[in-house]
């Protein structure tokens, strides 16, 4: 055997070798060793972690002066400044509810109060609850709006109303109504449909 042929077989031996080192080691990393595997197969059956519960003073609400610094620079408002609030015990408001737009609720463990714009003249007061409006009396506060009561009746102001969506379908009604005529109308005129250059294949 020649030199040359022996040192291409060492030499082909040696890359086996090295081939099989790498392919050794990849095996070992890819394959997780026996202890991790049993302990992961241990947490996939075991339950979830139980939820945390929160320690009383973070689940309470804060008092309301803790948010005293949300109400006197609004987020909203372009000055940063609120509008003037009527304060007294017992504002003078108009007598008919339809003068009356709900704006804010405040819902809080010492306080609970509903905030309107009154149109006569254009102000907003503050109202708590059992507070007269006219012959209306300020029954219930909500979260989406409050309640008035005169008697037996019974009148409901949304803090946000419900869109009308009536114009919207009268509008889309209309349209389908001017495409259908539109087509009868290019039906009936007899003009030749117009086509566009043919595509070469």
């Amino acid at each position: 055997m020649s030199p040359r042929l022996a040192r291409v077989g060492a030499l082909r031996l040696g890359l086996a070798g090295l081939c099989a080192c790498l392919l050794a080691v990849i095996t070992l990393e890819i394959s997780p060793e026996p202890g991790i595997a049993q302990a992961e197969a241990g947490v996939a059956g075991a339950p979830g972690p139980a939820p945390v519960a929160l320690p009383a003073e973070l689940a309470a609400l804060a008092p309301l002066q803790h948010y005293a610094a949300i109400v006197e620079r609004p987020l909203f408002d372009a000055s940063r400044r609120p509008p003037p609030i009527e304060e007294s015990a017992t504002p003078a408001v108009a007598a008919d509810l339809r003068q009356l737009t709900l704006t804010g609720v405040v819902i809080a463990p010492d306080a609970r109060f509903a905030i309107f714009q009154d149109q006569s003249p254009a102000r907003t007061v503050r109202l708590a609850r059992g507070t007269r409006v006219g012959e209306w009396l300020l029954d219930e506060i909500h979260p989406d709006g409050v309640v008035f009561r005169r008697g037996g009746a019974r009148q409901r102001l949304a803090l946000y109303e419900k869109k009308d969506r009536a114009p919207a379908l009268a509008d889309a009604a209309h349209v389908a109504g001017a495409q259908a005529a539109a087509k009868e109308q290019a039906k009936t005129s007899g003009e030749p449909r117009r086509r566009g250059p043919r595509r070469r294949r």
